[in-house]
């Protein structure tokens, strides 16, 4: 964490960056625990920039932990609007019911983040709770059950990705030797074991472009694309 703070403060000194590295700091303060510096660093940023989402999402989630209800439910609020497709303001925002005693509340809320992304795995667990504290056992047990499945299911394709950025690695290092052709191999090595993996597809197109193959590349990038068709680095390497 030091070291990552020391990079961070150094990047200030670049006006373009001053937003993303007091982003960062605060989030290296977060994970020191300490939450009120880093609160104080969010303030800053988001005064500045108050559709800032990574900021947003990150103040939202310390005034949780700090036990301020009424500032984690309004910055989970516009978090969701800013990022209309992510489970996690709205499971903050069931957090809050339930810690204000609203269960059955919190259930419709957590249902809706459920709903979104059936994969996020702590709004499921959250809404087992939920379900309990407003006395629906037979429904705790299902969604506790279906947790567990799904965290099973989240540890296997954690060693898939893990076995991916193994490939990875090397085939970045062999594009640094400037070898993109061998490089090209180890991404789809990597593409083996996680093949929705958006950036490893960004990289690997662009290692086909380098080693000639251009109608490979497009191909990455398509998928590449599909998989997230907001990103522009994506879309500029297809262009």
């Amino acid at each position: 964490y030091a070291r990552a703070s020391k990079a961070s403060r150094e990047s200030l000194a670049a006006p373009p960056d001053v937003l993303l590295a007091s982003t960062r700091l605060a989030r290296i303060a977060f994970l020191e625990a300490k939450y009120d510096d880093a609160r104080k660093q969010l303030d800053w940023v988001l005064a500045r920039s108050p559709d800032e989402v990574e900021a947003r999402a990150l103040r939202s989630r310390i005034r949780l932990r700090l036990g301020d209800l009424n500032g984690a439910a309004s910055d989970a609020r516009r978090w969701s609007e800013l990022a209309p497709r992510d489970a996690e303001p709205l499971r903050i925002l069931g957090t809050v019911q339930l810690l204000r005693g609203d269960a059955e509340g919190s259930v419709l809320v957590l249902k809706r983040a459920v709903e979104l992304d059936p994969s996020h795995l702590s709004s499921r667990l959250d809404l087992a709770k939920a379900y309990r504290m407003s006395g629906q056992k037979r429904l705790a047990d299902e969604t506790m059950r279906e947790a567990g499945r799904l965290e099973r299911e989240q540890r296997r394709q954690a060693e898939q990705r893990a076995e991916a950025s193994y490939h990875r690695i090397r085939a970045l290092k062999l594009i640094e030797q400037g070898k993109p052709a061998e490089a090209l191999k180890s991404f789809e090595d990597a593409l083996q074991h996680d093949p929705k993996n958006a950036e490893i597809l960004l990289e690997a197109g662009e290692a086909a472009r380098a080693a000639g193959d251009l109608p490979l590349s497009q191909e990455f990038l398509d998928r590449a694309l599909s998989l997230c068709p907001e990103k522009a680095l994506i879309r500029r390497a297809r262009g």
